[in-house]
């Protein structure tokens, strides 16, 4: 029915996002009516699809293959303030990549940040996939994408550049089976997201005519760029327990960017305040905040440091009272001096942890980080 699915003068992002829901559902809703009938259907409202991919392969679905959980490994530059987080899922890489639906399976996880850093913003993006070719097709296909709207720059420490003087500033690299993407207002911004070794770079002639003053803003013509998709979007795959489940994402700036009605680095804070408050917090903010998974981890990792904390700490009690009965007290008082010591250290560690939450990073104790990080 030609025209049924036009819509005049929108930017693609929006556009795929109003008619997409229809058409991927409807196929979704067929392949599940043939599997199981009305019952399957039901079945799938309360149990529903973990990611966009799932959707869009159903066999997924049945498989019960969840997305990874994946977060920018750049960190963000001094200063910056954490806006916003969430998940593109392969919906939305499909109208990324201008509908090369090959290039975006395959996709195995991706999440995003964006951080306020004086008035300007930044964004960092990570993309895992099924398989190093994977990566490599969906790398070309957004290199691709990029040039068509975007004038190339050169390389940078590995990242290749795109931009325009006065607009936004982007950098793509591909790492194995990943592929990633910053972007800035302008080239010194985004020269500090890549890191010192891309500074000596902001010196060619090709970088320096991207710096400008002013925050760039696009042209209607590349609406469909990354930072436009995240102005527009009305549905992302937001980060979950379950790794980029489903959810409405709150849109950037809001002041309830999380589930618990606080900033995420404010939420992230909290859970490592002493005196079973942080204990206390991050217990609620497991069971109550679905949306950022910037403080699942933190609310994770702060309940494994307080159970490893109290396992010690009643494990040392103990001895001490076995010691006691055997008549080696004088072991159990060294015992004693010892603890106050590691109550110490605990106590100045979760003071570091806080800090780096409060700043937006996920900083990662040994063994029990990467175990938090499993369980977001």
């Amino acid at each position: 029915m030609p025209g049924l699915f036009d819509v005049p003068g929108a930017p693609p992002i929006v556009r795929d996002q109003l008619v997409q829901p229809y058409l991927t559902g409807l196929a979704f809703a067929r392949a599940l009516w043939e599997r199981g009938g009305a019952e399957a259907l039901r079945g799938a409202w309360s149990a529903p699809p973990a990611s966009t991919e799932q959707v869009l392969h159903p066999a997924h679905f049945f498989a019960h293959l969840l997305p990874r959980a994946v977060s920018p490994r750049l960190p963000p530059p001094g200063g910056a303030r954490l806006v916003s987080e969430g998940v593109f899922g392969e919906l939305l890489l499909r109208t990324l990549v201008e509908g090369d639906q090959a290039a975006a399976e395959g996709w195995a996880g991706d999440g995003w940040r964006l951080w306020d850093v004086g008035g300007r913003t930044a964004l960092l993006w990570r993309s895992e996939w099924a398989s190093p070719s994977d990566a490599g097709e969906f790398h070309q296909a957004l290199r691709r994408r990029f040039a068509r709207h975007h004038a190339a720059t050169g390389g940078v420490a590995g990242w290749e550049a795109f931009g325009e003087k006065g607009a936004r500033a982007f950098a793509l690299r591909r790492d194995g089976d990943a592929v990633e993407l910053a972007s800035a207002d302008d080239a010194a911004l985004l020269g500090s997201l890549l890191g010192a070794t891309a500074r000596p770079a902001l010196e060619d002639p090709a970088w320096s005519g991207l710096t400008s003053p002013a925050v760039g803003i696009e042209s209607q013509d590349t609406s469909t760029d990354a930072d436009q998709a995240l102005a527009d979007r009305e549905v992302s795959a937001r980060g979950s327990s379950r790794g980029g489940e489903m959810a409405t994402s709150t849109p950037p700036g809001a002041g309830n960017q999380t589930n618990l009605g606080m900033a995420p680095n404010v939420a992230g804070l909290l859970c490592y305040v002493p005196c079973c408050i942080g204990l206390i917090f991050s217990i609620v903010a497991v069971i109550v905040e679905k949306q950022s998974r910037f403080v699942r981890f933190h609310a994770f990792q702060s309940l494994l440091l307080h159970a490893a904390a109290i396992v010690l700490g009643v494990g040392a009690s103990a001895l001490r009272v076995a010691l006691a009965f055997t008549g080696l007290g004088f072991i159990g008082l060294l015992l004693s001096l010892v603890q106050i010591v590691v109550g110490f250290g605990l106590l100045a560690l979760t003071i570091v942890l806080m800090i780096k939450a409060n700043s937006g990073e996920e900083f990662e104790l040994p063994v029990i980080g990467p175990m938090a990080r499993n369980w977001v």
